[in-house]
């Protein structure tokens, strides 16, 4: 839970394949807010008023925020050319992540590294919501962002006074009283194969002391003019409009240029400047060949990478998903074969917007065929890049298939499990598949061998059930795909999935005891330990967070349970009835036990297992409780019923008694409490019928035992 961070950002716990942050030379989103003190802004009013507005969008437990707003360059910058300076730029400190408490910003509470409001000049607005941060598609903290009265974005990075500053000279200001600009375009840029189809909008913007109230705009096609549209309207300064023109289709590369030509029927642009923006497209090159690798060279933080392939209808042919590069500053290779002509997509992740070089290491990556030429490189991009190709006349591959699953971490179970192995398949050849030969090994030896038989179409995805296995130790399964469709598979890459089986460990005590040590921020962990049913018989650690609060980042050390900071909290656990019994441990934060460490052990002192480290938002581990409470083990006791069960006002315990015996029967609690005596007598043999009164205990899990002072017996009893 560590808290202190050495990057220069703190990332969100987002997923990285959502909406980068806004690319500079956006049109900013407006938004109404009101600070702490009761005050509203509107940022399109102040921009309108011709002053550029500096935005810090930070978070209070974020390292680096803390740090730069502990050089107070933004206090300065807003005391020289704020509303008490010149009054030419704005200050505004957006908390940027919702589930911080306002309380925080004063320094209270957990989640924050001290009093953001003293000695704060400018206007600080708690975005509780979330709805400021999500039109800005922040990703990480702080993000420092420049506007321009035209209401144009660029970040700037955690730069000093003079440099934020000076981006304010890049600003287009209004000049004259007819001039109008193009300062954006929406619609296809970049490469695209075969042909590609356009909707080509831009956006025109008064930069005009006058009213705007009509214009023309000419649309250019590798210089020749295609098209042209007369806007009218009535535009303030630096007000925008939207022009689309018609819809049209490219097979080459083409420069498109929009051009304003006339303003307010004038062709008197008094700044020409702006009158022009050039978009470029390109036709994606095309190969002949089948197979091809992919390289990588990691930066020093590789687990933020991740990268797919598909085709051009979106399916989805190769992937590495963000964390399964580990190793900084490393070449990694894969084999990607494609198994007949179309256009293809690759596109690579980075979940910290910084690309792969070269800011932290100087990552790269490329494609290239088996005579080593590069189809495409890279390195420098933000969240990601996008590189189509296409592969045309090429020779084909028929009998490919792939394992798309991917099973990471180990499955625990208790005492014989069977299992039914069950592999996604796709078809990366170009026809179809009806026939493939599985093998399954344990630890490389050979357990069985199958064919499957159906159809799967190229590019499609079926599910295959394999033969069910009974496990009953250890094992390390590799299921591998080697035939298709009676033929060897052409390309061996993806074609087996491992899957480790570990047996939980076993005590026959009913006595656990649980160690643990928490970190800086005890007051983050809950945990909890589960029947085979599902049902919760202990837990501890603040209730606020509970089973579902990893990474919600919602707890405060006030809270009920809490536990203190670098403590250690010992609880001993009676478990009423053999059960396979499930441990979580969860992190309210989402980033597990620095330093701490969770050890269950048995009434023997036998350690059953261990959870440490950074595990992220939760743990898990599994323990078999096999207790002695087979009716082999009170030799005279049999045919034992409890009924109904789960009951409401009562609840009847049957049994048979061969002979003789005193019995102890008892009602407990989870904890192993006992709450009620039903009866401690000497039974005669025969059948007996004992009434349990539960109209009067709260609702739950609980569990009768019968102790003939050698042997014991449990029953589990769930009152509604």
């Amino acid at each position: 839970m560590k808290k202190t961070f050495t990057l220069y950002v703190c990332l969100l716990l987002t997923l990285h394949y959502a909406t980068a942050q806004l690319p500079n030379g956006s049109v900013v989103p407006d938004f109404t807010a009101t600070d702490i003190e009761g005050n509203t802004w509107n940022l399109y009013d102040i921009l309108t008023q011709g002053k550029e507005v500096i935005l810090d969008v930070s978070a209070t437990w974020c390292g680096p925020c803390w740090t730069y707003h502990n050089t107070h360059v933004l206090s300065d910058i807003y005391n020289t050319y704020g509303p008490n300076g010149t009054d030419e730029i704005m200050v505004l400190f957006i908390e940027g992540d919702p589930s911080t408490p306002v309380d925080a910003l004063h320094g209270i509470g957990g989640g924050t590294l001290g009093d953001w409001v003293k000695d704060t000049p400018y206007p600080i607005i708690d975005d509780a919501d979330g709805s400021i941060a999500s039109a800005f598609n922040i990703t990480y903290f702080p993000t420092i962002y420049h506007i321009c009265p035209n209401l144009i974005i660029n970040e700037t990075g955690q730069a000093d006074a003079n440099t934020l500053v000076a981006f304010g000279d890049d600003c287009q200001r209004a000049f004259g009283a007819n001039n109008a600009g193009i300062i954006r375009y929406e619609g296809f840029a970049g490469t695209f194969c075969q042909t590609a189809s356009i909707l080509p909008t831009t956006t025109l913007q008064n930069l005009g002391t006058d009213n705007l109230s009509s214009a023309s705009v000419d649309l250019l096609l590798n210089g020749q003019l295609v098209e042209t549209k007369d806007w009218t309207g009535d535009l303030t300064t630096y007000q925008l409009a939207e022009v689309t023109f018609s819809e049209f289709s490219i097979d080459q590369s083409t420069e498109m240029s929009f051009v304003v030509t006339t303003v307010n029927g004038t062709t008197n642009d008094e700044d020409t400047s702006n009158n022009q923006l050039d978009i470029s497209t390109l036709l994606a090159p095309d190969y002949q060949e089948n197979l091809y690798t992919f390289e990588i060279l990691t930066d020093e933080y590789p687990t933020e990478t991740s990268w797919e392939m598909r085709t051009s209808d979106g399916i989805l042919l190769y992937s590495i998903a963000q964390g399964t590069y580990t190793n900084a500053s490393t070449n990694y290779q894969h084999q990607v074969a494609l198994p007949s002509d179309g256009c293809f997509e690759f596109t690579i992740f980075d979940s910290a917007n910084d690309g792969i070089c070269c800011g932290y290491g100087n990552g790269r990556y490329r494609l290239i065929d088996q005579q080593n030429n590069v189809i495409f490189q890279g390195g420098e991009f933000t969240s990601s890049a996008a590189r189509p190709f296409e592969l045309a006349e090429s020779a084909g591959i028929n009998n490919n298939a792939s394992i798309r699953s991917s099973i990471v971490e180990p499955i625990h179970f208790c005492g014989d499990m069977e299992y039914i192995p069950q592999v996604s398949v796709q078809n990366i050849g170009a026809q179809a598949i009806e026939t493939i030969h599985f093998e399954v090994m344990d630890n490389s030896t050979l357990v069985y061998e199958m064919d499957w038989q159906g159809s799967i179409a190229p590019y499609a995805t079926q599910t295959v059930d394999l033969q069910t296995l009974t496990l009953s130790n250890n094992a390390e399964l590799s299921i591998h795909l080697t035939q298709v469709n009676g033929a060897d598979d052409v390309y061996t890459t993806y074609n087996s999935v491992d899957v480790q089986f570990i047996k939980a460990p076993q005590t026959l005590t009913n006595t656990l005891q649980l160690s643990l040590s928490t970190d800086d921020y005890g007051y983050e962990l809950y945990w909890q330990l589960t029947d085979d049913s599902g049902d919760v018989v202990a837990s501890g650690g603040n209730t606020t967070v509970g089973p579902d609060g990893g990474g919600q980042r919602v707890a405060s050390d006030t809270d009920p349970g809490a536990y203190g900071n670098n403590t250690t909290i010992t609880e001993t656990i009676e478990v009423p009835y053999s059960s396979c019994y499930d441990f979580l441990l969860v992190d309210d934060y989402g980033d597990g036990l620095e330093v701490g460490q969770a050890v269950m052990s048995d009434e023997n002192g036998a350690e059953l297992f261990r959870l440490s480290g950074n595990f992220g938002t939760e743990a898990q581990s599994r323990v078999d409780v096999a207790l002695s409470v087979s009716t082999d083990e009170i030799e005279a006791l049999n045919q034992v019923k409890l009924f109904p069960n789960p009951a409401k006002e009562q609840s009847t315990l049957s049994f048979h008694l061969t002979e003789k015996t005193h019995l102890d029967i008892g009602l407990f609690n989870v904890l192993g409490q006992r709450i009620e005596n039903i009866n401690t007598t000497n039974f005669l043999p025969g059948l007996h019928n004992l009434t349990i009164n539960t109209s009067k205990i709260y609702p739950g899990i609980y569990f009768i035992l019968l102790n003939d002072g050698l042997n014991k017996q449990s029953m589990k009893l769930i009152v509604h």
